[in-house]
Protein backbone atom coordinates (compact mmCIF):
# COMPACT_ATOMS: atom_id res chain seq x y z
CA UNK A 1 0.00 0.00 0.00
CA UNK A 2 1.76 3.28 -1.24
CA UNK A 3 0.20 6.93 -0.16
CA UNK A 4 1.32 10.25 -2.23
CA UNK A 5 1.31 13.45 -0.18
CA UNK A 6 1.50 16.89 -2.24
CA UNK A 7 1.11 20.50 -1.25
CA UNK A 8 -2.41 20.57 -2.89
CA UNK A 9 -3.45 18.65 0.75
CA UNK A 10 -2.94 21.77 2.38
CA UNK A 11 -4.28 25.80 2.24
CA UNK A 12 -1.65 27.98 1.98
CA UNK A 13 -2.47 29.55 5.16
CA UNK A 14 -2.69 26.14 6.88
CA UNK A 15 -0.40 25.28 9.59
CA UNK A 16 1.83 22.73 8.55
CA UNK A 17 2.92 19.74 10.72
CA UNK A 18 5.76 19.08 11.29
CA UNK A 19 7.38 15.46 9.75
CA UNK A 20 6.62 13.39 13.06
CA UNK A 21 3.02 14.94 13.29
CA UNK A 22 2.53 13.65 9.48
CA UNK A 23 4.69 10.23 10.17
CA UNK A 24 1.76 9.72 13.28
CA UNK A 25 -1.26 10.20 11.34
CA UNK A 26 0.21 7.58 8.39
CA UNK A 27 0.91 5.29 11.07
CA UNK A 28 -3.16 5.44 12.17
CA UNK A 29 -4.27 5.66 8.35
CA UNK A 30 -2.04 2.59 7.56
CA UNK A 31 -2.66 -0.72 9.16
CA UNK A 32 0.77 -2.14 7.83
CA UNK A 33 2.78 0.33 10.06
CA UNK A 34 4.89 1.94 6.82
CA UNK A 35 7.90 3.01 7.12
CA UNK A 36 8.49 6.48 6.18
CA UNK A 37 11.23 5.23 3.80
CA UNK A 38 9.24 3.19 2.09
CA UNK A 39 6.84 6.49 0.88
CA UNK A 40 7.01 7.30 -3.02
CA UNK A 41 7.09 10.68 -4.18
CA UNK A 42 7.04 12.31 -0.80
CA UNK A 43 6.85 16.40 -0.46
CA UNK A 44 9.35 18.67 0.68
CA UNK A 45 8.51 19.92 3.88
CA UNK A 46 9.20 23.00 6.06
CA UNK A 47 8.87 23.67 9.33
CA UNK A 48 6.58 26.57 10.61
CA UNK A 49 9.77 29.10 10.62
CA UNK A 50 10.33 28.25 7.37
CA UNK A 51 7.10 29.42 5.65
CA UNK A 52 4.27 32.49 5.93
CA UNK A 53 1.32 31.83 6.94
CA UNK A 54 -2.14 33.74 5.68
CA UNK A 55 -1.64 36.32 8.42
CA UNK A 56 1.67 37.21 7.28
CA UNK A 57 1.17 37.12 3.41
CA UNK A 58 -1.92 39.62 3.81
CA UNK A 59 0.00 42.32 6.02
CA UNK A 60 2.62 42.21 3.17
CA UNK A 61 0.10 42.54 0.44
CA UNK A 62 -1.34 45.62 2.23
CA UNK A 63 1.78 47.98 1.12
CA UNK A 64 2.05 46.50 -2.53
CA UNK A 65 -0.13 48.82 -5.27
CA UNK A 66 -2.78 46.75 -7.66
CA UNK A 67 -1.54 46.46 -11.10
CA UNK A 68 -3.41 49.66 -12.39
CA UNK A 69 -1.65 52.88 -10.72
CA UNK A 70 -0.26 55.95 -11.63
CA UNK A 71 2.34 58.10 -10.18
CA UNK A 72 3.43 61.69 -9.84
CA UNK A 73 6.59 63.51 -10.55
CA UNK A 74 7.79 63.06 -7.05
CA UNK A 75 7.08 59.71 -6.40
CA UNK A 76 9.83 58.72 -9.43
CA UNK A 77 13.04 59.46 -8.83
CA UNK A 78 15.86 61.12 -10.43
CA UNK A 79 12.67 62.68 -12.91
CA UNK A 80 12.27 65.53 -11.86
CA UNK A 81 16.23 66.19 -12.39
CA UNK A 82 16.32 64.97 -15.93
CA UNK A 83 13.50 67.05 -16.43
CA UNK A 84 15.31 70.48 -14.88
CA UNK A 85 18.90 69.19 -17.03
CA UNK A 86 16.87 70.20 -20.48
CA UNK A 87 16.75 73.44 -22.65
CA UNK A 88 13.49 75.00 -23.45
CA UNK A 89 12.29 76.06 -27.14
CA UNK A 90 13.32 79.46 -26.10
CA UNK A 91 16.38 78.80 -24.99
CA UNK A 92 17.55 76.52 -27.66
CA UNK A 93 16.26 79.20 -30.44
CA UNK A 94 18.84 82.21 -28.45
CA UNK A 95 21.62 79.38 -28.12
CA UNK A 96 21.63 79.02 -31.82
CA UNK A 97 20.96 82.72 -33.31
CA UNK A 98 24.47 83.44 -33.47
CA UNK A 99 25.87 80.28 -34.81
CA UNK A 100 26.67 79.45 -38.50
CA UNK A 101 25.40 76.55 -40.83
CA UNK A 102 27.90 74.04 -41.14
CA UNK A 103 28.39 74.71 -44.97
CA UNK A 104 29.65 78.43 -45.23
CA UNK A 105 31.93 81.09 -46.39
CA UNK A 106 33.35 84.14 -45.43
CA UNK A 107 35.44 87.40 -46.76
CA UNK A 108 38.99 87.67 -46.00
CA UNK A 109 38.27 90.72 -43.71
CA UNK A 110 36.34 87.92 -40.98
CA UNK A 111 39.87 85.62 -40.99
CA UNK A 112 42.22 87.52 -38.40
CA UNK A 113 45.67 88.08 -40.04
CA UNK A 114 44.84 86.42 -43.74
CA UNK A 115 45.79 89.47 -45.54
CA UNK A 116 48.77 90.73 -44.01
CA UNK A 117 49.87 87.27 -44.22
CA UNK A 118 48.88 87.01 -48.27
CA UNK A 119 50.29 89.99 -48.73
CA UNK A 120 53.97 89.16 -46.92
CA UNK A 121 54.34 86.23 -49.34
CA UNK A 122 54.01 89.14 -52.38
CA UNK A 123 50.65 88.28 -53.11
CA UNK A 124 48.12 90.94 -53.71
CA UNK A 125 44.32 90.90 -53.25
CA UNK A 126 42.24 93.06 -56.08
CA UNK A 127 38.36 93.32 -57.02
CA UNK A 128 39.64 92.97 -60.70
CA UNK A 129 42.63 92.66 -62.30
CA UNK A 130 45.14 94.85 -63.56
CA UNK A 131 44.40 96.36 -66.88
CA UNK A 132 47.95 96.49 -67.97
CA UNK A 133 49.95 92.63 -67.13
CA UNK A 134 53.14 93.06 -64.68
CA UNK A 135 55.09 89.84 -65.49
CA UNK A 136 56.00 87.92 -62.28
CA UNK A 137 53.01 88.87 -59.92
CA UNK A 138 50.80 86.87 -58.07
CA UNK A 139 47.17 88.24 -57.63
CA UNK A 140 44.26 86.71 -55.26
CA UNK A 141 41.42 87.73 -57.90
CA UNK A 142 38.12 88.77 -55.27
CA UNK A 143 35.50 90.40 -56.55
CA UNK A 144 33.58 92.36 -54.60
CA UNK A 145 30.46 91.14 -53.05
CA UNK A 146 31.81 87.69 -53.90
CA UNK A 147 32.69 84.89 -51.44
CA UNK A 148 35.17 83.17 -53.53
CA UNK A 149 39.12 83.54 -54.74
CA UNK A 150 40.87 82.75 -57.94
CA UNK A 151 44.65 82.79 -58.45
CA UNK A 152 46.39 84.11 -61.11
CA UNK A 153 50.58 84.86 -62.09
CA UNK A 154 51.94 86.93 -64.58
CA UNK A 155 53.82 85.36 -67.61
CA UNK A 156 54.31 86.38 -70.66
CA UNK A 157 52.33 89.17 -71.25
CA UNK A 158 49.19 87.06 -70.19
CA UNK A 159 47.80 86.53 -66.65
CA UNK A 160 47.69 82.74 -66.04
CA UNK A 161 45.18 80.97 -63.86
CA UNK A 162 46.52 78.58 -61.12
CA UNK A 163 43.88 76.11 -61.48
CA UNK A 164 44.34 72.99 -58.67
CA UNK A 165 42.21 70.14 -57.14
CA UNK A 166 42.81 68.08 -54.30
CA UNK A 167 44.70 64.78 -54.19
CA UNK A 168 41.59 62.86 -53.40
CA UNK A 169 40.04 64.69 -56.05
CA UNK A 170 42.70 63.98 -58.84
CA UNK A 171 42.51 60.19 -57.67
CA UNK A 172 38.59 60.30 -58.16
CA UNK A 173 39.14 61.45 -61.88
CA UNK A 174 42.32 58.98 -62.58
CA UNK A 175 40.39 55.80 -61.29
CA UNK A 176 38.35 55.88 -64.54
CA UNK A 177 40.63 55.89 -66.41
CA UNK A 178 42.60 53.48 -68.72
CA UNK A 179 46.89 52.93 -67.82
CA UNK A 180 49.10 53.53 -70.01
CA UNK A 181 49.23 51.37 -72.88
CA UNK A 182 52.15 48.55 -72.41
CA UNK A 183 51.82 46.81 -75.50
CA UNK A 184 53.66 45.64 -78.49
CA UNK A 185 53.81 47.02 -81.99
CA UNK A 186 51.53 44.23 -83.41
CA UNK A 187 48.89 44.00 -81.05
CA UNK A 188 45.63 46.05 -80.86
CA UNK A 189 43.64 46.77 -77.46
CA UNK A 190 40.40 45.03 -77.54
CA UNK A 191 37.34 46.68 -76.45
CA UNK A 192 37.50 45.28 -72.99
CA UNK A 193 41.05 46.76 -72.43
CA UNK A 194 43.08 43.68 -73.05
CA UNK A 195 45.26 42.83 -76.17
CA UNK A 196 45.39 40.59 -79.40
CA UNK A 197 47.67 40.04 -82.11
CA UNK A 198 47.26 42.13 -85.37
CA UNK A 199 46.21 40.22 -87.93
CA UNK A 200 44.16 39.02 -90.91
CA UNK A 201 42.08 36.95 -88.24
CA UNK A 202 41.79 39.93 -85.94
CA UNK A 203 40.53 42.17 -88.75
CA UNK A 204 38.25 39.59 -90.51
CA UNK A 205 40.29 39.56 -94.08
CA UNK A 206 40.04 35.85 -93.40
CA UNK A 207 36.29 36.02 -93.88
CA UNK A 208 36.98 38.08 -97.45
CA UNK A 209 37.63 36.24 -100.39
CA UNK A 210 40.51 37.06 -102.46
CA UNK A 211 40.08 39.34 -105.48
CA UNK A 212 42.58 39.95 -108.60
CA UNK A 213 43.54 43.17 -109.36
CA UNK A 214 40.76 43.78 -111.95
CA UNK A 215 38.40 43.10 -109.38
CA UNK A 216 39.51 45.02 -106.75
CA UNK A 217 36.95 48.19 -106.12
CA UNK A 218 38.50 51.65 -106.71
CA UNK A 219 37.04 55.29 -105.24
CA UNK A 220 34.70 56.98 -107.06
CA UNK A 221 36.56 60.05 -107.65
CA UNK A 222 39.32 57.43 -109.56
CA UNK A 223 36.47 55.74 -111.51
CA UNK A 224 35.64 59.55 -112.70
CA UNK A 225 39.07 60.72 -113.79
CA UNK A 226 39.15 57.28 -115.78
CA UNK A 227 36.12 58.75 -117.56
CA UNK A 228 38.10 61.05 -119.01
CA UNK A 229 40.65 59.09 -120.50
CA UNK A 230 40.71 58.07 -124.23
CA UNK A 231 40.60 54.00 -125.36
CA UNK A 232 44.14 53.18 -125.90
CA UNK A 233 43.12 51.62 -128.93
CA UNK A 234 41.52 55.05 -130.36
CA UNK A 235 44.45 57.32 -130.28
CA UNK A 236 47.84 57.45 -132.00
CA UNK A 237 50.97 56.82 -129.80
CA UNK A 238 54.43 58.33 -129.90
CA UNK A 239 56.41 55.24 -130.90
CA UNK A 240 55.80 52.80 -133.14
CA UNK A 241 53.57 52.54 -136.79
CA UNK A 242 50.16 53.15 -136.94
CA UNK A 243 47.37 53.78 -139.36
CA UNK A 244 44.96 56.37 -139.33
CA UNK A 245 41.95 54.10 -140.19
CA UNK A 246 39.59 56.83 -140.84
CA UNK A 247 38.38 60.21 -140.50
CA UNK A 248 40.85 63.45 -141.07
CA UNK A 249 43.29 64.24 -138.93
CA UNK A 250 43.08 68.20 -138.24
CA UNK A 251 46.43 69.61 -136.26
CA UNK A 252 45.36 72.80 -134.30
CA UNK A 253 48.86 73.36 -134.62
CA UNK A 254 51.47 72.56 -137.59
CA UNK A 255 53.25 70.11 -136.69
CA UNK A 256 57.06 70.47 -137.12
CA UNK A 257 57.84 68.12 -139.84
CA UNK A 258 61.90 66.66 -140.97
CA UNK A 259 63.33 66.90 -144.47
CA UNK A 260 61.81 64.05 -146.21
CA UNK A 261 64.44 61.24 -147.43
CA UNK A 262 62.13 58.88 -149.25
CA UNK A 263 59.42 59.69 -151.89
CA UNK A 264 56.36 58.74 -149.67
CA UNK A 265 57.50 60.83 -146.70
CA UNK A 266 55.87 64.28 -146.12
CA UNK A 267 57.99 67.65 -146.63
CA UNK A 268 57.78 70.61 -144.47
CA UNK A 269 57.57 74.54 -145.76
CA UNK A 270 61.23 75.54 -145.64
CA UNK A 271 62.00 72.41 -147.64
CA UNK A 272 58.73 72.84 -150.43
CA UNK A 273 59.95 76.59 -150.70
CA UNK A 274 63.44 75.49 -151.90
CA UNK A 275 62.12 72.78 -153.91
CA UNK A 276 59.94 75.21 -155.42
CA UNK A 277 62.53 78.21 -156.05
CA UNK A 278 64.88 75.46 -157.52
CA UNK A 279 62.33 74.54 -160.13
CA UNK A 280 61.63 77.81 -161.46
CA UNK A 281 65.10 78.88 -161.47
CA UNK A 282 65.78 75.94 -163.81
CA UNK A 283 62.90 76.97 -166.16
CA UNK A 284 64.72 79.98 -166.63
CA UNK A 285 67.45 79.14 -167.95
CA UNK A 286 69.24 80.05 -165.31
CA UNK A 287 72.92 78.09 -164.01
CA UNK A 288 71.95 76.37 -161.24
CA UNK A 289 74.69 75.90 -158.69
CA UNK A 290 74.64 72.60 -157.12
Amino acid sequence: MGLIVSFGDYGVGDIVQDAQELYDLLLDLCQDQLDWANILNKPELYTKSEVYNRTEIDEMLEDLDPGAHTHTIADVVGLQDALDDRYTKEESDSLLSDKSDVGHTHPTSDIEGLDDAIAALGVQIVEELPATVENGRVYMLHPAGSTRFSSFITAGGAYVPLDAVTYSAMATALASKQDKLTGTATQYVKGDGTYGEMNKAAVGLANVANLTPAGMPISDAAAAALLLKANDASVLHKTGNETKSSGVLTFAVSPIVPIPTNSDEAANKGYVDQAVGESNLWNAGDPVEW
